[in-house]
């Protein structure tokens, strides 16, 4: 599995994820209610059980995964 993380997301991170009294336990609970949940998923069940590519990205806020087609060998 390739996962690529888009620069518009690493800004989200950066922006919403560090807060001076707390330090980076608010980025870990971002990357763990965006992210890592959405991945686990569809690791185990859904588009990259067999492998792939995907995309991690946020648009209008909302951080999404969008998904390559692997090309199957013949």
């Amino acid at each position: 599995v390739e996962v690529v993380f888009t620069d518009a997301l690493k800004e989200h991170l950066a922006e919403n994820g560090f807060d001076p009294l707390m330090g980076a336990r608010p980025m870990a609970r971002l990357i763990q209610d965006t992210i890592r949940s959405a991945l686990a998923d569809e690791l185990l069940f859904g588009k990259l059980a067999n492998g792939g590519k995907v995309t991690v990205d946020v648009k209008d806020g909302k951080v999404g995964l969008e998904f390559e087609e692997e090309e199957v060998a013949v």
